[in-house]
């Protein structure tokens, strides 16, 4: 019972996506937290397809990934901003420009930690070809990603698909 109710909000969260697809080609750009919340929608949605969970393991898996995962989505948000601030502070004194340095490594590393419990905890869950295949995946998403919007920008032309405005 539960099962199906979580699977009825993934089909939910599905059915918004594409309603965000079909919008015109006028709209207005999605916001960054717009953009990042529908990418990991489709993060989810192709985890369900390649992992083929079985009833028990959905709403494990999705439990513990959406807190394991949460915390990689802050720890990357923060080593984008220290690499921010490096890049601004480039210019400044010695000092200054070390201590930014060390915030910089350090966030990285508390990334990489993030990243290594989530896929840890993963691997209570899954069989190993599921957690081979999740591991595969996790591995390459932003990859593909990447490819899959340059295509589409290509496919629309230089202004986006955008018609000209007299």
């Amino acid at each position: 019972m539960l099962v199906s109710k979580f699977l009825l909000v993934i089909m939910a969260l599905m059915a918004m996506s594409v309603s965000v697809l079909a919008q015109e080609d006028d709209a207005a750009p999605m916001s960054r937290e717009d953009m990042q919340t529908r990418i990991e929608d489709v993060r989810k949605m192709k985890l369900i397809d390649l992992l083929q969970l079985k009833d028990e393991q959905v709403e494990k898996f999705f439990v513990l990934y959406n807190s394991t995962h949460s915390v990689v989505l802050q720890r990357l948000r923060d080593m984008n901003d220290a690499a921010e601030k490096l890049k601004r502070m480039s210019r400044d004194n010695d000092t200054k420009l070390q201590l930014q340095i060390d915030a910089m490594q350090k966030a990285t590393k508390d990334l990489h930690a993030a990243v290594e419990q989530r896929n840890a905890r993963m691997k209570d869950v899954l069989s190993l070809h599921q957690y081979g295949t999740y591991l595969a995946f996790e591995a390459k998403f932003q990859d593909e990603l990447a490819k899959v919007l340059i295509k589409r920008a290509k496919e629309k032309g230089p202004r986006g698909g955008r018609r000209n405005r007299d």
